[in-house]
């Protein structure tokens, strides 16, 4: 019987996904220890201790939780049991870096729980772990008051093609302990918008002509679910730019950034009542389409070696598509 234990390094107190993938590994037949949150170098030495596994699973969703992590890492090599990273934070460039660093080569990336269990199965037969790939994209260059938007908001474009989009089920899977599905200020957990069927979907996508990709730098922990002066100005500065490159093609459609919508103070928010201040500055949501911005986002721009969110942006329709036609 295979032993994993499970966790999220300290100093987190996130868990976003965690019951999915313990759910899917016990489903799968694997015996999980769930460590839960805040798991550090000292617990770790415990588990081993006590329950020797055959292999430890980490959530690093924060920058904070490296220092841990490099510190489980090392002990888990001493004790020949590899290591599987994953989580918002940790990426394949990053975890690829630490194993040259710090000499353990028994370290795993896994994206998500699409790949997670082909990762583990690699991990426990001590297979070299994948390296990064190079995406597909072509740099998009801009010019005049686009390229001043993206030099105040730190964005690059990447052009890629419509075949790169990603369309499948589960594209929600993620979101159960997401704030925003958990108070419903998301617009689809609230019902404000409702996700397409497959087919509704690909046959939207299939209008377009052109793909791009908005390549951002992450937020912080506190512009994330705090400040909200940071996500402001990307917002705005996104709608402007969406107003600008509508002059280069007939039809665009910018998709929304993984952040939370800042335009409201979070308790004056109507979303949850299915209802919104200020609809003509939200984004579709690329979940609506069930577009997985994973796979999408990595088939273009491949394994990047900083942290970034991304938002994907169609433009240039085929004549007989009106955008957001019902």
């Amino acid at each position: 019987m295979v032993t994993i234990c499970f966790g999220t390094v300290a100093p987190s107190l996130e868990n976003v996904g965690g019951e999915i993938i313990t759910r899917c590994l016990r489903k799968t037949g694997y015996t999980v220890i769930d460590l839960g949150e805040n798991v550090t170098a000292q617990k770790i030495d415990k588990v081993i201790s006590k329950t020797n596994p055959d292999l430890i699973a980490l959530s690093c969703s924060d920058t904070s939780c490296f220092e841990n992590m490099e510190k489980i890492i090392v002990i888990a090599d001493k004790n020949n049991i590899p290591v599987l990273i994953g989580g918002a934070a940790a990426s394949l460039h990053h975890i690829a870096l630490l194993r040259t660093a710090l000499h353990t080569p028994f370290v795993y990336y896994s994206r998500n729980a699409s790949d997670v269990l082909s990762v583990i199965e690699k991990a426990l037969k001590h297979e070299k772990p994948d390296s990064p790939k190079s995406g597909t994209g072509r740099v998009f260059e801009l010019s005049g008051k686009e390229k001043n938007i993206s030099d105040a908001l730190g964005f690059s474009i990447l052009e890629g093609n419509i075949e790169d989009i990603v369309i499948r089920e589960g594209t929600r899977q993620w979101c159960g302990n997401c704030p925003g599905n958990l108070n419903h200020t998301c617009p689809l957990s609230s019902g404000y918008t409702i996700q397409k069927s497959l087919e509704e979907s690909k046959t939207f996508i299939r209008h377009f002509r052109k793909v791009f990709l908005i390549c951002l730098p992450v937020l912080s922990k506190e512009e994330r679910e705090i400040q909200r002066e940071r996500r402001k100005e990307i917002w705005l500065g996104m709608k402007n730019f969406e107003l600008l490159f509508s002059k280069r093609y007939s039809d665009i459609l910018l998709f929304k950034l993984p952040i939370q919508c800042p335009l409201c103070e979070p308790q004056d928010c109507l979303i949850p009542e299915k209802e919104c201040r200020q609809p003509d500055y939200q984004f579709p949501m690329h979940e609506e389409y069930n577009i997985d911005m994973m796979e999408t986002a990595r088939t273009i721009a491949g394994d990047r070696s900083t942290l970034e969110m991304y938002a994907l942006l169609l433009a240039d329709s085929f004549p007989d598509q009106k955008i957001n036609e019902e």
